[in-house]
């Protein structure tokens, strides 16, 4: 089994041989947010010079926020809309993550933090 970021197997938190042990009763899953548009965004077009196109759309400015969750082991995706994403919209979110994994003694859940390269358990 690998070691992440070339340390140590014993100094690592998230020991794969640990956590691969425990899948009969748990799962790991990768979580973010996201914020799409549903609006139209040409990014090239092949427009005679002189003349304007337009693309009709509307204002731009409705967005929805979307709360997800994929599950490596048995592939499973739970997704949540909030009007916003905040500490709020987070909670109730992993509260339905509790509820889908009840039969789970645990999840171990990795989230992209805002701001930052690299994963966060």
């Amino acid at each position: 089994m690998g070691v992440l970021a070339k340390s140590s197997p014993s100094s690592n938190p998230m020991n794969l041989q640990l956590i691969f042990a425990t899948i009969p009763t748990s799962t790991i899953c990768f979580m973010d947010g996201v914020h799409p548009t549903h609006n139209v965004q040409p990014a090239y077009g092949w427009i005679q010079k002189g003349i304007r196109k337009e693309v009709p759309a509307n204002s731009g400015r409705s967005r929805i926020n979307l709360s997800g969750i994929l599950d490596v082991i048995s592939h499973k995706v739970l997704i949540q809309e909030d009007k916003m994403l905040n500490a709020e919209a987070t909670i109730g979110f992993f509260r339905k993550i509790e509820a889908a994994y009840s039969g789970k003694k645990r999840y171990i859940s990795f989230a992209i933090t805002p701001g930052t390269t690299g994963i966060r358990l």
